[in-house]
């Protein structure tokens, strides 16, 4: 993994937010700037170094200077990010950096980043409610996805006129980085229109508060710290005449050994969508009684599960 993507980390969850960052390392200029070219808020420096020294920086903050070296974090929590950004660096790239081998799921990545071939990832089961309410509305709906990533899954409905797309997820401006280290900015709707370096949970500012005719998520509710929380911002955040579409893999937890970010096991129990942690503590997340009810169960069985909600 490139050493500059876990100084960018540890650069974008620094309290208060740098404004200047100073790099000694070997990579050239013109790379580092366009790396960190959409950071509009940093001023990158390079101090040269050899080639092989392993990268640092001095970060400056309203509060003084922070020296950051690009080794691998400790926490748990940290790790599990950094895979999940080496994933999509390889993933993005076509190719793993490390031996030049083809990755896994880079036909895929590739295809996505097509504007003729992204509509297939677009959740075409509800294209057809999406449509109508864009038709009432007369204008781009509102669509919040979470867990966007490096590219959004609604992206053609971006390209298409259909949606504005607020794409949250915590390492969403990491994956600004990625993009940019690959010279992928300049495709169309690349990026979601708004993007919020956060987890969903964190999500509760009053602008948020019923603002989203379309909420979507994919193989990423699993994934959050607080589900409770999570759901109850999913919640705040949807529009009394729109609906969401939770798209995950089915008990991804157990059947990932709750390794990295797969902290929940989702799934169907009668009448409710509900998430269970390792320990075994059960939530009903949406049906009778819950402030979400399901719509519609567009998919279900043992690989993955995908759900129409909405407020009840």
């Amino acid at each position: 993994m490139d050493p500059h993507l876990i100084l960018a980390y540890k650069l974008a969850r620094l309290s208060p937010r740098p404004f200047e960052a100073a790099f000694s390392s070997g990579i050239a200029k013109s790379d580092l700037a366009e790396m960190f070219s959409v950071w509009h808020w940093l001023t990158v420096k390079l101090e040269p170094a050899a080639p092989s020294t392993a990268p640092t920086c001095v970060a400056r903050t309203e509060r003084g200077e922070i020296a950051l070296d690009s080794a691998f974090p400790t926490s748990e929590l940290d790790l599990a990010m950094i895979k999940e950004i080496s994933h999509h660096d390889f993933e993005i790239g076509g190719k793993n950096l490390s031996d030049g081998a083809p990755t896994r799921y880079s036909p895929f990545i590739l295809r996505a980043l097509s504007r003729t071939h992204c509509r297939d990832y677009f959740p075409h089961s509800v294209l057809a409610d999406l449509r109508e309410l864009r038709s009432a509305a007369g204008r781009r709906l509102e669509a919040l996805d979470i867990g966007c990533g490096p590219i959004s899954w609604l992206r053609w409905g971006a390209i298409e006129g259909l949606v504005d797309v607020t794409g949250v997820d915590p390492l969403v401006e990491i994956y600004q980085v990625i993009l940019a280290r690959h010279g992928l900015l300049t495709l169309p709707f690349i990026t979601p229109k708004k993007s919020i370096a956060t987890g969903i949970e964190e999500l509760t500012g009053c602008e948020h508060r019923n603002a989203y005719e379309f909420v979507y998520t994919n193989n990423a509710l699993d994934h959050v710290q607080d589900i409770r929380q999570a759901i109850s911002c999913l919640h705040a955040a949807l529009s009394p005449k729109g609906f969401a579409f939770v798209q995950v893999a089915t008990n991804e937890g157990t059947r990932q050994n709750w390794e990295q970010l797969h902290q929940h096991d989702i799934d169907l129990d009668g009448e409710w969508l509900v998430a269970t942690r390792k320990s075994g503590d059960r939530y009903r997340l949406a049906g009778p009684g819950c402030p979400l009810e399901i719509r519609k169960v567009i998919h279900h069985d043992t690989e993955g599960l995908s759900v129409v909600i909405a407020k009840s």
